[in-house]
């Protein structure tokens, strides 16, 4: 049943992932209807994609190389990231508390975090499953937490939501964003405010990161490195606009931060930080970008909003920290590709989500020029056809159908400008 699901949702898309100042704008409601059963057969059906576990207990996603994303319980705990698994190895760092980055999440250091360990100062969590399929879904983790009252001169709470879009490839498009105070202003710093471990702290940071067990690692490349074969010393290397940590088992998961006002700052707000936690003796890696840091003393505004978007790629295979890299890399700097019937193309742009989303409705084939690395999705409006064919060997092409007129292809080879795709809708008119 959850594999008929998975096969009949739309790629369709709600609001952005984060409301702060680098925010996206909208795009069209979710459809999550279920599609009736096809009437003809497509000449090309798509291939094997996203296997999703929707439950709520155990909600995961499987990539076509065996790598699998999974969430804490939802009912028990914040569901953020618990299992980043590749290579047969779970790679998230055992949680630390509210001092350090616990786990996949977010903070406002140092007066709470938020990850998958973290339920603490009566908090209200939510996973959303707003799309689920071979070729796109997505999820998003909503989360309110009550600050403490010596933090703030009247009560108030933090809020946030993190939007994971993921593709068949391993690739994971994140959106977070966080609004440390959405009714009063927020100062760390005070007896009774900052969070066990962080006291006399008067500077805040408010950060999206991922952590690493450092005893399952043997080597982390940064952005512009050569391929790395050790850890990195001890302390904290900043400004990175990207990390890969890679496993004993040779698994990897690679980060890459954007903006998507495209105003990334010339030196990267981000930590890599191998440190350890002198109470519990346990060391971690950690990815961190700072998507707003304070002063001692500088309050953090009522109702600010700080957003990041991350581009994510888990591999399993034999594929160098530095591919994946410069592939994630290229999808967050891509430029638009033209779409359109043949004479007639338009620009279509990378939304927030990670998918190039084309606005116009179409009735005949199509075609798509232009650049764009491995592992693109696009969406396209064919009302009235229940499938889609292309030019590309089907083994290479996963899509998925809604009920919208809807369908969202995920192209496992990137294109270039003598290699243009054709798409042609089938089974309708």
């Amino acid at each position: 049943m959850k594999l008929v699901l998975a096969l009949a949702l739309a790629g369709c898309f709600d609001k952005p992932g984060f409301a702060g100042k680098d925010a996206a704008t909208g795009d069209a409601p979710i459809d999550t209807a279920i599609d009736a059963p096809m009437a003809c057969t497509p000449s090309k059906p798509s291939a094997p994609g996203l296997v999703v576990n929707p439950a709520p207990a155990d909600t995961h996603l499987t990539f076509r190389d065996g790598s699998l994303f999974g969430f804490r319980d939802a009912f028990t705990r914040y569901p953020m990231p618990n299992r980043l698994e590749v290579g047969g190895q779970n790679l998230v760092a055992a949680p630390e508390g509210c001092g350090f980055e616990d786990a996949v999440g977010v903070a406002v250091f140092p007066i709470f975090t938020i990850g998958s360990q973290s339920l603490s100062g009566q908090p209200t969590h939510l996973l959303d499953v707003e799309v689920t399929g071979p070729a796109f879904t997505q999820l998003r983790t909503h989360w309110t937490i009550a600050i403490p009252s010596a933090c703030s001169p009247q009560p108030t709470q933090a809020a946030g939501n993190t939007s994971w879009s993921f593709f068949p490839d391993g690739k994971v498009v994140r959106n977070d964003t966080v609004t440390p105070g959405d009714m009063a202003a927020v100062t760390p710093g005070p007896s009774g405010c900052n969070c066990s471990g962080a006291s006399g702290v008067a500077s805040a940071l408010v950060t999206s990161y991922a952590t690493f067990e450092s005893t399952l690692l043997s080597a982390v490349t940064r952005s512009g490195e050569s391929e790395q074969q050790g850890l990195p010393p001890a302390g904290v290397i900043d400004s990175m606009a990207g990390a890969c940590a890679r496993g004993t088992s040779m698994g990897k998961v690679a980060m890459f931060w954007d903006r998507l006002d495209n105003q990334d700052p010339p030196t990267p707000p981000t930590r890599l930080r191998r440190v350890t936690n002198a109470s519990t003796s346990h060391e971690i890696v950690a990815f961190v970008y700072d998507m707003h840091a304070t002063s001692p003393g500088v309050a953090l505004e009522q109702d600010a909003s700080f957003g990041i978007r991350t581009h994510l790629m888990l591999n399993a295979g034999a594929r160098p920290c530095t591919d994946l890299l410069a592939n994630l890399e290229g999808m967050a700097t891509v430029q638009p590709v033209m779409i359109g019937p043949a004479g007639s193309l338009a620009s279509v742009f990378y939304n927030a989500f990670g998918v190039f989303d084309d606005a116009n409705v179409h009735s005949g084939a199509i075609r798509i020029e232009g650049t764009a690395p491995a592992g693109f999705a696009v969406r396209l409006r064919f009302p009235g056809f229940t499938a889609v064919a292309t030019d590309r060997p089907a083994d290479r092409v996963v899509w998925q159908r809604g009920t919208d007129g809807t369908f969202t292809l995920f192209f496992l080879d990137g294109i270039s400008t003598q290699s243009p795709i054709s798409v042609t809708p089938e089974c309708g008119s």
